[in-house]
């Protein structure tokens, strides 16, 4: 029990700093885990939050990433859709009036 209530207080706390982000029109990315950031930025230890302040230098890099992610992000979004359930029939069924006469 106390995983699972630390496990939904840190998504709610993830997907309230995005929303921030969002608001603020602040580019921002998360990794599943904290060992594969740490190992991106090149340290032994798990890393929780990495933060660039000024890409000066790096507009190429910076852009080219944000190219990247704008794709992988198109790309999940049709992943999702095509493995949702598709949505439930809005037509309404078909109904015989009690007065109608009913074919044999």
């Amino acid at each position: 029990w106390a995983l699972y209530t630390f496990q939904i207080r840190r998504d709610d706390q993830v997907t309230e700093i995005l929303n921030h982000c969002q608001e603020q029109e602040v580019p921002a990315v998360f990794a599943l885990t904290r060992r594969k950031l740490g190992r991106t930025m090149r340290r032994k230890t798990p890393a929780s939050v990495v933060g660039i302040f000024n890409y000066d230098g790096a507009q190429d890099h910076f852009h080219d990433l944000m190219s990247k992610i704008r794709t992988a992000r198109e790309r999940y979004v049709t992943v999702l859709a095509a493995s949702a359930p598709p949505p439930p029939s809005t037509s309404a069924p078909a109904t015989t009036s009690p007065s109608a006469p009913v074919a044999p």
